[in-house]
């Protein structure tokens, strides 16, 4: 996958990821260094499709975290750092969801689409905590409005209001 095809923040969110993986000793970036980048941060949009999409998130953010310290770590690492064939297929998989719905760009949120139906550990956890492609479907589109993502730093209009108004009600 060529990454100049991924959103800004799917970027950053990646080079997160990767620098869980190097600090862990892990032997490769897996699905699961991507899901805790993903939802550690706020700026990545993606822990607002998370909730929308009915998961306990936080409980997941625990999973997440125990099971990355239960991935295999090397006893000499080098700082080089690939791909697990777990994340190369979702990739690809979630390449071909973007070029399926005319996306440009990938994002994130179809990531966590893909994801969240995968039997990898990661995907295993999404659905432990509530989190089903149905559910994010809905989600995503309501995020999206039916847009296609288009640009490398196009923000989805659904969100919009949640992400500078407080619910008073919680």
């Amino acid at each position: 996958m060529r990454l100049d095809k991924l959103t800004t923040s799917f970027q950053q969110a990646l080079g997160a990821a990767q620098s869980v993986a190097v600090g862990k000793d892990n032997a490769n970036l897996d699905p699961l260094h991507v899901l805790h980048a993903l939802i550690k941060e706020d700026e990545f949009g993606a822990k607002s499709l998370l909730l929308r999409s009915g998961g306990n998130v936080n409980k997941l953010h625990q999973l997440v975290e125990v099971a990355i310290e239960k991935l295999p770590k090397l006893n000499n690492p080098s700082g080089e750092l690939s791909a697990s064939s777990d994340l190369q297929r979702i990739f690809n998989l979630t390449d071909k969801e973007a070029q399926k719905r005319g996306d440009d760009f990938i994002a994130s949120d179809l990531f966590l689409y893909i994801l969240s139906e995968d039997k990898c550990t990661a995907g295993k956890l999404m659905h432990q905590t509530g989190l089903s492609k149905k559910n994010l479907g809905a989600a995503l589109d309501h995020v999206r409005g039916g847009k296609s993502q288009n640009s490398p730093e196009q923000k989805q209009d659904g969100d919009i209001i949640s992400k500078y108004m407080i619910d008073v009600t919680e």
